[in-house]
Formats: C-alpha cells, structure tokens, sequence
C-alpha cells in the first residue's frame, strides 16, 4: 500500500521532465559515492598496507562476478530514469 501511494501520482505524469531532476541528483549520488569509496580505500592502502598482501588484481576466473555486480549496481533510477 505504501508504495501505491508513491508510485501512482507517478502513473498519473504525462512526461517525464519532471524526474530528470531526481535522476540528475541520483547520478550525483553515484559519483559521489564511488568517490567516497575510492577515497576510503585508498586511506586504508596507505594506513594498513600488511592488510593487502594478498590481494590479487587480475583474476579471470572472477570477471564475470565483476561485471555482474557492475550491472547490478548501476541498474537503479539513476540510469534508467535517464532512458
């Protein structure tokens, strides 16, 4: 019921020109939590270097999980507002 009552004045636009602003701010958020992760991680590279001994960079054995979690993640309303 919740998501009725936010999904229908939604049905009800006849263009979608009004949500290219929550789509703009949606793709903002992604940038800028990818920024924010990569930040983070390289802080804790620098900080704890013993902590990532192990890691291994290229595998192709995980490349299809890789891109797996790529499509997942970028599949929200940030992308397919835009479309």
């Amino acid at each position: 019921m919740i998501s009725a009552i936010v999904i229908t004045p939604i049905c009800w636009l006849k263009t979608f020109k009004f949500l290219s602003y929550v789509a703009l701010f949606a793709n903002c958020s992604i940038i800028f939590g990818l920024i924010v992760i990569m930040i983070y991680s390289e802080k804790e590279y620098v900080d704890v270097p013993k902590l990532h001994e192990n890691i291994r960079y290229i595998e192709l054995s995980n490349l299809p999980l890789f891109f797996g979690i790529a499509v997942f993640n970028f599949e929200g309303n940030g992308v397919i507002l835009n479309l």
